[in-house]
């Protein structure tokens, strides 16, 4: 067993230094796993612990890895300050995705501008139209 390795088996190239703590997300999920009770989120009336936000973060998991996502491949994500667009933001990383956060309410012609049509999928956390100029869709 390697006593140098932290909790992620992460370890510095250094025998004298501590250890690594995992990259994100993987560090944010250890924590949750670790105490799951306490609050994660107070929105609006809703008030969601660690282990509520690690179910979303597995459905939304389960959802990208259904549509094909996984590492390398590109989603755009358009979601409001929530509970669920956090698990999603979060899912995605930690599929390996590359991530691009958009804000909801931009012009299609600035998405049209800013992402690829062959190579990002639109994950909206609500129900809206992919921007015309986007040819396909995942989700």
């Amino acid at each position: 067993m390697d006593t140098l390795a932290g909790a992620s088996g992460h370890r510095s190239p250094r025998r004298d230094a501590e250890p690594i703590t995992a990259p994100f997300p993987q560090a944010l999920i250890d924590a949750f796993r670790a105490r799951p009770e306490p609050p994660a989120f107070e929105h609006r009336s809703r008030v969601l612990s660690r282990g509520e936000v690690l179910e979303l973060i597995g459905r939304c998991a389960d959802g990208l890895r259904a549509a094909g996502l996984g590492p390398g491949r590109s989603v755009a994500v358009a979601t409001d300050v929530t509970p669920e667009g956090f698990a999603l933001l979060v899912a995605a990383y930690a599929l390996g995705c590359r991530v691009t956060g958009l804000r909801p309410g931009m012009s299609p012609p600035i998405w049209c501008t800013s992402f690829p049509t062959e190579s990002t999928s639109w994950w909206p956390t609500r129900p809206v139209p992919p921007p015309n100029c986007w040819t396909r869709r995942v989700g």
